[in-house]
Order: C-alpha cells, then sequence, then structure tokens
C-alpha cells in the first residue's frame, strides 16, 4: 500500500466524482492523514451532502473542522447554516464560518452577525465580512457605525 499511489487513487475517485466509495474508504480508514486526503477528495467532487454527514459523525475534532470548511468549497452554504446553528462547539462554529466565508457567502455571514450572541463568534463573523465586497456586508458596517 503505497501512500502516494492511494493518495493519487482518492484524488482521482474526487475528480472522477466517486463519493461512495470515497465515503466507504473513509469509514474503514484509521490513518488521520488518510482521512483527511478523502475529505479533500469529497471537496473536490462537490460532495457537501456526505462532508457535512462526516462532520455530524466524525470524532476527531481537527478532522471534524476540515469537514466543515470543505463544505464552503464544495457549494455547501446551506449545509454550513445549518451545521453552525446546531453545532454547540466553537471551534466547529469558527470552521463553519470559514466555510461560508469561502463559498462567497456574505448574505448568511450576515445573518449570523446580526444574530449572533457570543461576541467571540459575532466578531469573527464580521472580520470574515471585513474580507468581502459584497453589499451585505457594507449595509452591516454602515448599521454598525450608526
Amino acid at each position: 500500500k503505497d501512500p502516494s499511489l492511494r493518495a493519487s487513487a482518492i484524488q482521482w475517485l474526487g475528480v472522477a466524482g466517486g463519493r461512495d466509495q470515497l465515503v466507504q474508504l473513509y469509514g474503514s480508514e484509521s490513518s488521520a492523514a488518510v482521512k483527511k486526503d478523502i475529505l479533500h477528495g469529497l471537496m473536490v467532487s462537490g460532495g457537501k451532502e456526505q462532508l457535512l454527514a462526516l462532520a455530524k459523525a466524525e470524532k476527531e475534532e481537527s478532522l471534524r473542522g476540515q469537514a466543515v470548511q470543505s463544505m464552503g468549497i464544495a457549494g455547501g452554504r446551506a449545509e454550513l447554516v445549518q451545521l453552525y446553528h446546531s453545532e454547540a462547539n466553537g471551534k466547529i462554529k469558527r470552521a463553519a464560518l470559514h466555510g461560508l466565508f469561502l463559498a462567497g457567502s456574505a448574505k448568511e455571514l450576515v445573518a449570523i452577525a446580526r444574530a449572533e450572541k457570543d461576541p467571540g463568534l459575532k466578531a469573527e463573523a464580521v472580520r470574515k465580512l471585513s474580507l468581502m465586497r459584497a453589499k451585505e456586508a457594507t449595509e452591516l458596517f454602515e448599521e454598525i457605525l450608526k
């Protein structure tokens, strides 16, 4: 089992849209490094639903965080918002904010910034918005300055 050959095969499965095979492999894999490769493959394949399921089921926080962030690149805006509101772990919530940032989801970040009670998470959402050129972000900043 050559690690570089396995990584290439995982990458190919992602490009080819082999989401079911990647999820099956993830379940049988014990290596965190290989699991990260699989998450990347799912991201490349646009497997936002699969990433959400793995983010909910994974016990290892760093792998959960990677799955959550990868959802943003895979186009999982709705999934990230859903996870953000159901998640208790602050690190995973921050990963969801980063995923929304990666997805260019200013509208969703503004909604979270307006509703969030935790000052640290609210500030993180505003920080992400400050890096985006979006009408919704500008409107929020104007509100903050009034």
